[in-house]
């Protein structure tokens, strides 16, 4: 434990773990909503993974709306966004490009993190321009090349965990709505001010913002359209139309936003879909390659082997003999 981490993890190991298992939380659209209090709108939650082996691995990207900061407390391993992987120990804070798939990679063993979740409007009015955009900038236009990672030693890490420090005590604190709310709020700002000092500012981030909402919205709708079609025979061109983008725009459009290609996306979906029957159901490997979109067994054969190394009897026989 770093002397910067020391009194957080201090305060936190005086507070109750919260279970959390990912696996009943991802809709169809590989989303994980969340609902705010619109007096108090983030969530701090200390979780414990007490089925870690089930939440690591490609399965369990998933996205949401809201933004999301993560601080591990116990565990080492690696945090994947889009195509980007960091690893993370204890004191690091991992920023969350809540648009893209991303999920945990890879863990050591057992882990407990810090999560901060928060929507738009706890920082900045949403729908119109606002000077306090600019607390976003860290989350939303930080340089391309830059893992999305504070570790614990960085220049500023100090002055960011005695913010997070500031936060947790106020969270969990037995306080009136109002006064917490004042409180979080300060604490955040302060940990997004050092953020935005750590990845570099730039001028331009109310552009990028803009542009942000614009994809989130069309993403909710092809996701949303995905989810109800993934086992007929959909092409890329059709949810171009559903984006209302032509086919070589939305090509770009969607691998910038989510980090994988429409192909790629709708191939995993119904994988994860496909290993979700296979662990909850009892259906023939031809009845979940017809329910998933693929073309027949032999084709979610040869995908499931590529992706999870085994056959899909296999997997099924691994996955209900697996004690965790």
């Amino acid at each position: 434990m770093s002397s910067v981490s020391a009194p957080l993890f201090e305060f936190l190991a005086q507070q109750r773990c919260q279970p959390f298992e990912i696996a009943p939380q991802v809709d169809a659209r590989r989303r994980l909503a969340r609902q705010f209090d619109p007096e108090l709108p983030m969530l701090l939650k200390f979780y414990s993974f007490p089925k870690y082996r089930r939440m690591v691995g490609d399965e369990w990207m998933h996205w949401h709306e809201y933004f999301e900061l993560i601080v591990p407390v116990c565990g080492t391993g690696r945090f994947q966004v889009g195509d980007q992987t960091s690893a993370f120990a204890p004191g690091d804070l991992l920023v969350v490009d809540n648009l893209k798939l991303h999920g945990v990679s890879q863990l050591s063993g057992p882990h407990h993190s810090l999560v901060i979740f928060f929507p738009v409007e706890a920082v900045a009015s949403s729908g119109r321009a606002s000077p306090d955009e600019a607390f976003l900038a860290p989350l939303c236009a930080r340089p391309d090349d830059t893992l999305p990672v504070m570790r614990h030693d960085a220049a500023g890490a100090e002055r960011v965990h005695r913010a997070v420090l500031g936060l947790a005590e106020t969270w969990f604190a037995n306080a009136p709505t109002a006064d917490r709310f004042v409180s979080c709020k300060l604490h955040l700002l302060t940990i997004l001010a050092g953020l935005r000092e750590h990845f570099g500012q730039r001028q331009d981030f109310q552009d990028d913002l803009r542009q942000r909402r614009q994809r989130q919205s069309r993403l909710q709708k092809v996701f949303a359209w995905i989810a109800a079609n993934h086992a007929r025979a959909i092409k890329q061109p059709q949810a171009a139309a559903i984006a209302g983008m032509s086919a070589s725009r939305f090509r770009e459009f969607f691998k910038q936003t989510t980090g994988a290609t429409f192909v790629d996306y709708l191939r995993e979906l119904r994988l994860t879909r496909a290993a979700q029957m296979l662990r909850e159901t009892d259906c023939s490997i031809a009845d979940v390659a017809a329910a998933n979109g693929f073309a027949d067994q032999s084709y979610l054969n040869r995908c499931f082997k590529a992706r999870h190394q085994c056959a899909p009897l296999e997997y099924r026989k691994l996955r209900r003999s697996k004690v965790v």
